[in-house]
Parts: C-alpha cells; structure tokens; sequence
C-alpha cells in the first residue's frame, strides 16, 4: 500500500490517509496481518513496519467510524444516536476538551440505559471496539481533568492520535509520573500510593484504562508497547524517561517480593518457549521495566541462569559479559536485554569466540 510508503525507510514517518485513498480502497475487510508481513519483508527495522501498520489502521477505522455514521445515523434507536453523539461520533479526531465529571455520569447513565441491542447496535456502528473504548476512555480521564490540553496543542494531540497515538494512554501516563508538575520526588512514594501508581503504570502499558465505581477494564491500545508510537512520543519527551526511573527505583526499593507472575502481567511482547521447571516470577520493578523495554519474562529468568562474568573496573558501570553458548534463545532477545540493563546502570556485553575478558571485542 502506498499510503505506508514502504520505499521511504525514514523513522518516525508521518502516515497519512486521505479521504479519497479510502474511498479508492473500498474494503471493508482488510487483510492486516498480509499487510504487516509484506511490510516487514522490506524493513530492517520491524518497530518502524508495525507502527506505519498500525497508523494506517487506526486512521482506517476512524474515517470507516464515519462512514458508517453517515449510512446508518437515520436508522438508529434515538437512544443510540444520543450515545453516539457524546462519543462525537461525528469527528474523526475529538479530543474531548470540554469533558466535565457530570458528562461522564450522563454517559455511563444512557448507556446503561440501553438494551442488549442497542449495545450490539452501538459496537456494530463504532466496529472497532478500540476506537468505542478510547472514546469512551478519553471522557473519563478527561472529565477528572487534563493536563494534555494545556501541554499539547489541539492539532499536535489529533497529529498524534493519527499515528497511532493513545490519548488515554498518555493521560494516564502523565498522571501517573505526574509530567505536568515541575518537581515531583517519586523516590519516595511508598505504601498504597506506590502500588497504585505501580498497577496504572503497568495498565498503562499494556494499553488499558480501568473504570473506577464500575468493575470495567478499557483496552484502548493493542499495539505491544515496546513500538508502540506513544511509548515513542514519551521517550521524546524531557521528563518521562527520568520519572520513569524514579518510580522504578520506588518499586524495587519498597516492593521487593517475587510475587509477579509472567503469565499474569504479560511482561513481554514476545514470545519465548516455555521452559519447564524454570521459576518466572519476578518483582514489581523487574515487571515494569521488563515491560517497557519488551524483554520477556522467561528470557529474563533464563538470562539468570546463565554463566555470567560480573566486572565493576574503577570509577565505571558494571559489566556483565555473556558467553555466546549461553545466547540459545537468548539471542532475538539480546538488544532488548541489553536496553534493559542500560536502564539498571550495567553493561551487557557478548565475549567473541576465542577471546578473553580483558582484550575482546564486545557486542
């Protein structure tokens, strides 16, 4: 698909779907997977080929949104039209600016109203129940408050939604590492605030909003973080990285049980064959960062296992070198890894065959 630009191998290249690209396709049933795999074939880079996929689809789902709009809005039950409109079913971007606590009470007040075949009528109008949930999403989080409005302007957060930005997910995010304060120690949050922060955090990341008062759970963004485009806005950003870390620190100071199992928190992107007797729980702060650096669980535990040479040479960062034996199916994951222990303060480094510690090349 041209829209996705394949012979331009620019990172971070802005997708762009007109209305007459769309109108061209006529599909309503596009083939992603062989779309991300033809991608993939040209890509070195497969972060850069799944973010363009997913840009493309979300700006697909958003103008289908409205198309189907335009088709059916004569059709439906008043209540459904009602409910659609305080979705702004209408805009293909909104952002829900002027949300306030009494909007959300009115929205959670109709659509409980509604019969199972409304509900039905309601999701086969959205057809993408992302796009429902992130909709429904942004005016909970927006009617607390937020402070996305006053960082971003309107038409950088849309440019942002268009790439396959999560505007929950960055809200949600922003609150958790509080980014629109100037100072904020995290360092020291301890007891019930920190677990909480913790578990939004990794909701957060796993592209999920919870409903407070309704038992719900949101998925907003199935994207796997690690490429996701609003992991990739937030690393760009100046504060993220460094509240990020603080609240890592938090976590592996004050929560150090092993009590996170892998299956359970799905802390990697990745799959990796099961390895029998191998133990794959992991603390809280190995969870999270696991996560955000997209190294699975039981790579993790297996990396333990392994014959690991441990330098500290004077007044530098510790050094961890890995004979190559020991990569096995350590080896997709290995970047990853070492991204993961760069965040812990440690390099992690390949011995070349046939060399020693001291005098070889590292990787």
């Amino acid at each position: 698909m041209e829209v996705l630009q394949p012979r331009n191998k620019k990172a971070m290249l802005k997708v762009d779907l007109d209305q007459k690209t769309f109108d061209s396709l006529n599909v309503d049933n596009i083939d992603w997977k062989a779309i991300t795999t033809e991608l993939l074939l040209v890509f070195k880079n497969p972060g850069e080929a799944f973010r363009r996929v997913h840009a493309f689809q979300t700006q697909w789902n958003q103008k289908k949104l409205s198309r189907n709009w335009k088709a059916q809005q004569k059709s439906l039950p008043e209540r459904v039209k009602e409910l659609a409109e305080a979705l702004q079913v209408q805009n293909e971007w909104p952002i829900f600016d002027k949300s306030n606590t009494m909007d959300w009470k009115t929205f959670c007040t109709k659509y409980d109203s509604l019969s199972p075949s409304e509900v039905a009528q309601l999701g086969a109008l959205f057809d993408s129940r992302k796009v429902l949930n992130t909709r429904e999403a942004m005016i909970l989080l927006t009617s607390r408050r937020n402070p996305l409005v006053s960082k971003l302007e309107k038409d950088k957060l849309k440019e942002f939604m268009k790439q396959g930005g999560s505007v929950p997910v960055l809200t949600q995010i922003y609150d958790v590492l509080e980014l629109d304060r100037k100072q904020v120690n995290l360092k020291k949050l301890a007891g019930q605030t920190l677990i909480d922060k913790w578990t939004q955090m990794m909701s957060s990341m796993r592209g999920q909003i919870e409903v407070p008062g309704r038992g719900a759970i949101l998925t907003v963004d199935s994207e796997a973080w690690v490429m996701s485009y609003t992991r990739a806005y937030l690393i760009g950003t100046t504060e993220f990285e460094g509240r990020f870390k603080d609240l890592h620190t938090a976590c592996k100071v004050r929560m150090k049980d092993r009590s996170i199992k892998a299956r359970e928190w799905q802390e990697s992107d990745v799959p990796v064959p099961a390895v029998p007797h191998l133990d794959n729980s992991i603390t809280p702060a190995e969870a999270m960062a696991t996560k955000h650096f997209g190294v699975s669980a039981s790579v993790l535990a297996l990396f333990s296992k392994q014959h690991l040479e441990s330098r500290h040479p004077e007044g530098k960062r510790q050094e961890l070198w890995l004979m190559p034996e020991g990569l096995g199916i350590l080896s997709n994951q290995f970047e990853a890894l070492q991204k993961y222990h760069d965040f812990l303060g440690i390099d992690l480094r390949l011995i070349q065959p046939e060399s020693k510690v001291g005098s070889h090349a590292a990787t």
